[in-house]
This record gives C-alpha cells, sequence and structure tokens, in this order.
C-alpha cells in the first residue's frame, strides 16, 4: 500500500517525518525491552555461579540494565504523555493521520483502526513510568530529563562541569548529543556511549530487512566511525552489553 494514494500531497513531508520518528523510537524500544530479557536472564546465571569473577560481571550487568530500563521508561512516557509538546505520541499520530488523509478514505480509515480501549492496566503503566521518570529526575537532577535534549540551554545547568556523561538517547543523533554536551565535561573527565553494536546489527548492515532500522544503524555506525577517527579524542572500546566506548580528550 502507497501512502500517498491515502495521505493529502500537502502533507507529505509532516506524515513522513512523523511516522519515521515514531517508528525509529518504537524499534529501539522494543530492542531495549529484548535486551533487558537477556541481561536479567543473564545476570542470574552468573548470580547462580559461585564465580567471583562472574559475581563481578554481574554488578556491572546490573548497572547496565537499570540504566537501560530507565532509558526505556522515559522511551514509554514520550510514547505516550500526550502533554509533552515536543513528542510524538501514539495518540497525537493516530489524530494526526485524520488530518492528513483524504477526505475519500476517513471512513476506510476508522474502520481500520478501531476504538482503541485505555484500560486500568494502561492507565497504572503510565503511572508507573511517571513515578521512575520523576525519580531518575531527582538522581540526575537540573530537570532535564524531561527537557528537549538538543534544544535545551546548558546555559539552565545548575553545575556547568561534570566528570561523566553517559550518552543513552536517540540513536540517530549520538553526534549531536555529544558535540552539544561534552564541552561540560571537565578535562579529565570522560564520555560514556552505549548501544554502539545495536544488538549486533551494526556488523551486518546490508542484511537488514527493514529500511527504518536499516537506517537507524547507519547512522549509528556514521557516529561510531567519525568518534573513533576524532584526532581530539582517545577512544576505547568495551564489547560488553550492547557495545559501549569510553571517550577522553588527549
Amino acid at each position: 500500500m502507497n501512502f500517498k494514494d491515502y495521505i493529502k500531497q500537502e502533507y507529505y513531508d509532516e506524515y513522513i517525518n512523523e511516522r519515521e520518528n515514531l517508528e525509529d523510537r518504537l524499534i529501539e524500544a522494543k530492542y531495549n525491552l529484548l535486551f533487558l530479557r537477556m541481561m536479567h536472564e543473564r545476570s542470574e546465571v552468573y548470580r547462580k555461579s559461585n564465580a567471583t569473577s562472574r559475581e563481578e560481571i554481574r554488578i556491572v550487568l546490573r548497572r547496565i540494565y537499570i540504566t537501560v530500563a530507565w532509558g526505556l521508561a522515559l522511551q514509554i512516557k514520550g510514547f505516550t504523555d500526550d502533554n509533552d509538546k515536543d513528542c510524538i505520541t501514539i495518540n497525537k499520530f493516530k489524530n494526526n493521520i485524520f488530518k492528513y488523509i483524504k477526505d475519500e478514505k476517513k471512513q476506510e480509515y476508522y474502520r481500520s483502526l478501531g476504538e482503541i480501549t485505555k484500560t486500568l492496566e494502561w492507565n497504572e503503566c503510565r503511572k508507573i513510568v511517571s513515578s521512575i521518570s520523576d525519580y531518575r529526575n531527582k538522581v540526575v537532577g537540573h530537570n532535564i530529563a524531561n527537557a528537549p535534549k538538543l534544544t535545551f540551554d546548558i546555559n539552565d545547568l545548575k553545575y556547568q562541569e561534570f566528570d561523566c556523561l553517559f550518552i543513552d538517547a536517540a540513536k540517530a543523533q549520538y553526534q549531536k548529543f555529544f558535540e552539544k554536551y561534552m564541552p561540560l565535561v571537565q578535562k579529565n573527565g570522560i564520555c560514556i556511549v552505549d548501544n554502539l553494536d545495536f544488538h549486533g546489527m551494526i556488523f551486518d548492515i546490508d542484511h537488514i530487512k527493514n529500511r527504518n532500522t536499516k537506517q537507524l544503524v547507519k547512522k549509528i555506525k556514521r557516529f561510531k566511525d567519525w568518534i573513533f577517527n576524532h584526532e581530539e579524542y582517545q577512544v576505547t572500546y568495551y564489547g560488553i552489553g550492547d557495545g559501549i566506548c569510553v571517550i577522553k580528550r588527549k
């Protein structure tokens, strides 16, 4: 099915941008969920082992698990919080399509869409996600977690110098995040970037069938190549979890 058969021509760009934005975030959330399941299972294996080295590995995995879980909670909040004007939610996209769609196709759209029932369980899920988000804001501070990260004014930060920067945000925007926030890291500080292997897909891009996933992985690879060849930074890669690199100034 070609979307041009359904969408008004003047809304092509808006529809494509919103659809790809939502698709990219849903894909990331899906793989983060799968990654959490894998990490939990692996952590349980190490927990049942008596080896000291495995206990140390389990602790590292647990730290990564918590970080990804927080990120996933914020991703879910981004899909469901219609009060966030900077974020396209599933509900907003559904309503926008009714504006974008051709008049003669609207009845067909409604028939295929059906009714979305907001159950008690869904509302409870949103409450839990909101609680996790609030707690993370207290831990991270600066109220940056709910701000639009790339347009956030860093002059509003309570502190202007940090020992460590951890990047685990929208994968397609890694370079922009790095260039915006790395200047806040002190001379001997470090930057840690997660998910550089994106579930191993970065090593086999040609065999990725989904177009949006392939584009996302290509953007991650471009950042990886860029930072590894940057003259101003020393980069150390660790093949743990989903691929992590530690970046220092030379």
